[in-house]
């Protein structure tokens, strides 16, 4: 069961910050209904299962919504489209 003492030491864990983008979380009080990017948002890695350990994480808002608009194949092209133009220095 997820319970805010679970959340909390997992967000120590990570140091107050995304573990996918290293932003540090806002904490500002009033800003929990906010879609800001750096919003913290309850993660699961399998959707389809509960809140188990193991099966979350606390990330950024904006990692979340990359994640739940894309694929895991998709991030990979992205990822290799990217490579290519660094290596090229094109970025």
């Amino acid at each position: 069961m997820l319970t805010r003492y679970k959340i909390m030491a997992k967000l120590a864990e990570n140091g107050l910050s995304c573990p996918v983008y290293k932003i540090p979380f806002d904490m500002t009080l009033g800003n929990h209904d906010k879609n800001l990017d750096n919003s913290m948002t309850i993660d699961k890695f399998i959707a389809a299962r509960s809140y188990v350990a193991g099966n979350w994480d606390v990330i950024s808002f904006r990692a979340n919504k990359h994640k739940s608009d894309s694929s895991l194949e998709e991030i990979k092209e992205l990822y290799a489209y990217m490579q290519g133009k660094a290596a090229a220095n094109v970025i």
